[in-house]
């Protein structure tokens, strides 16, 4: 029979492959969260992408609809409003001006 010395002189070759294998979870681990963060990454741009499209459409947009005779229109044709006549008063109720055309 074989004499043991210690307990320790058993488990290291054991002890070898577990830190093998563990690193190599480790690094397929980091591998798996660097492609699930470019999904992530890719996913977000899409949507600032998108975001930002839609600003620059709601900017035109607005630029349009606030343009000085589109406004005359909508007046004119939606709001059943008429153009201020010669010597019409108008009147701002604001600061309660009452200035004759």
């Amino acid at each position: 029979m074989r004499k043991r010395d210690k307990p320790k002189d058993d488990l290291k070759p054991y002890l070898g492959i577990i830190i093998i294998i563990l690193t190599l979870f480790m690094v397929v681990f980091a591998k798996m969260e660097v492609r699930r963060l470019g999904y992530v990454l890719y996913k977000k741009s899409k949507l600032q992408k998108k975001a930002l499209d839609n600003y620059y459409l709601k900017k035109i947009e607005y630029a349009r609809v606030t343009r000085p005779d589109y406004l005359r229109y909508i007046a004119l044709t939606q709001l059943s409003l008429n153009e201020a006549q010669k010597g019409q008063i108008i009147q701002l109720s604001g600061d309660r001006i009452v200035v004759p055309q």
